[in-house]
């Protein structure tokens, strides 16, 4: 199955190639950005996973609670969400361990696509974040 994912930067090593191999880039659904424009690129970041995907009507939205700019990222999808017509499923990581059981509820509640709300702790563990996206 293939997973739309919006994310800051594509993890380093093997899992950069193997996105790409899976849709990263032109004619693929694995969408991104190279920067950080502020709150509002999430809205951006959403629009794009549509696009891509029209029929996507659930998004998990993979975040750290406990960074206090991000909270402000997770309330532009929130805004967003309804305009948009999708239903946000909040997965939270505050560490590393919580990354798996965050990737088993996205499974469990049929996520169809994912937006990772990138801070210096998904930045860290981006091989990580990017889940099952990014195994072979």
């Amino acid at each position: 199955m293939s997973v739309p994912l919006s994310l800051s930067r594509l993890p380093p090593g093997p899992n950069r190639r193997t996105m790409r191999g899976r849709g990263y880039g032109r004619g693929g659904n694995i969408t991104g950005t190279s920067f950080d424009a502020g709150p509002e690129i999430t809205t951006k970041q959403l629009q794009l996973i549509i696009e891509t995907v029209p029929k996507v009507s659930r998004v998990a939205v993979l975040w750290n609670p406990t960074s206090p700019f991000i909270r402000t990222y997770w309330q532009f999808a929130q805004d967003a969400a309804p305009a948009l017509r999708v239903a946000l499923q909040s997965v939270e990581a505050r560490d590393a361990k919580d990354l798996e059981p965050a990737f088993d509820a996205m499974v469990r509640e049929h996520a169809e696509a994912l937006v990772v709300l990138s801070d210096s702790f998904m930045t860290v563990h981006r091989d990580k974040s990017c889940g099952p996206c990014g195994k072979a």
